[in-house]
């Protein structure tokens, strides 16, 4: 009886471990919220009232299209930093 205990205890983590892992994934394959996108970096940290980093996506993979790397509607230029 404690070993049935045992192995079901040891196959609910790993169920557990990988519907995680899974979720995690997931969220990072998400496209990015739209962002402002702002011309210079003193526009931003003054309309945003946070520290800006330029963002560009210049590298597109042959077999990937823009959209896929970089997100729906994706612009260049000043955004906030995420906190």
């Amino acid at each position: 009886m404690n070993q049935r205990n045992l192995i079901i205890g040891i196959i609910t983590v790993l169920i557990v471990g990988v519907a995680v892992g899974f979720l995690l994934m997931k969220n990072q394959i998400l496209p990015q919220q739209e962002q402002a996108v702002f011309a210079s970096q003193e526009e931003c940290e003054q309309r945003t009232g946070q520290l800006c980093s330029f963002q560009m996506c210049d590298y597109i993979p042959s077999e990937k299209t823009l959209e896929e790397v970089c997100g729906k509607n994706f612009k260049k230029g000043w955004v906030a930093s995420q906190p």
